[in-house]
């Protein structure tokens, strides 16, 4: 082989490689972007769904991993605390 050939093949390797790599990053960020949407509740909206589920005051809302807890405080006196998925707002008592 010339070394034209030689140098067009590792050209055109190192730019194939390039391209590839480029892809590789892009579908990392699509993924984090996908995850960032993937949290469609905010702490205001966790409040609010923890309060339709049990009536009170709500004291505290706190994130934890991929959840949300929030603490009611009811007219009885007790305090309840909720927890709502951030993804998926579904609420536990």
């Amino acid at each position: 082989m010339s070394i034209i050939k030689l140098i067009t093949l590792r050209s055109f390797c190192l730019v194939t490689m390039l391209i590839f790599s480029s892809q590789v990053i892009w579908v990392s960020d699509a993924a984090a972007k996908q995850k960032q949407e993937q949290q469609k509740v905010s702490k205001s909206q966790a409040a609010q769904l923890a309060q339709r589920a049990v009536a009170g005051k709500v004291l505290k809302v706190e994130k934890r991993g991929n959840s949300y807890r929030v603490k009611i405080h009811q007219k009885s006196g007790r305090v309840v605390y909720v927890t709502v998925d951030a993804t998926t707002g579904k609420v536990r008592k």
